[in-house]
């Protein structure tokens, strides 16, 4: 399945894994998504990443609980600033 924008769609399945109280995400791979979530890892926002060689390349995204909630993620609310064409 071809996307117009990859990283509105890694943003997009982020916030439904966190709105179906998912752990893990499961997200196509590509350099550019390593690198946001090497970001978010640093930052504190997910617990880790890793890269599942299979083909298609997959990564996983493995979202971190608030240390006084584990019922609430470090993620409250995500989304894309800058848009494609603007």
């Amino acid at each position: 399945m071809s996307h117009t924008d990859p990283i509105a769609d890694m943003i997009s399945r982020i916030k439904n894994a966190i709105n179906a109280d998912k752990h893990d995400v499961l997200i196509p791979h590509s350099k550019v998504k390593v690198e946001i979530a090497k970001i978010l890892k640093k930052e504190g926002y997910i617990e880790d990443y890793k890269i599942e060689e299979e083909f298609p390349a997959k990564m996983v995204v493995t979202l971190k609980y608030t240390q006084t909630n584990r019922k609430k993620y470090v993620i409250g609310d995500i989304k894309r600033l800058s848009k494609p064409g603007q």
